[in-house]
């Protein structure tokens, strides 16, 4: 599921992802949150809404760190 929030919490162990303070991801939950003000502009708030998910695709949800996806691919 993907909801909208106006706040999201910390995402301190995010420090590489580009997207950190654009969504939070409840992995108990399965919910991923996406931050409102996204939606100002379409092309930001898909660019996020992409990357994330081809960042959980394939059941590994890893979405600390940019490099190391970029660097097993």
């Amino acid at each position: 599921h993907i909801l909208l929030a106006d706040k999201l919490p910390p995402n301190s162990t995010l420090s590489h992802n580009a997207y950190r303070n654009s969504f939070y991801y409840d992995p108990n939950n399965r919910l991923l949150y996406l931050r409102r003000d996204r939606l100002e502009n379409v092309g930001e708030f898909i660019l996020v809404l992409v990357h994330t998910l081809e960042r959980m695709s394939g059941g590994n949800i890893d979405l600390r760190d940019e490099l190391s996806a970029a660097r097993s691919r």
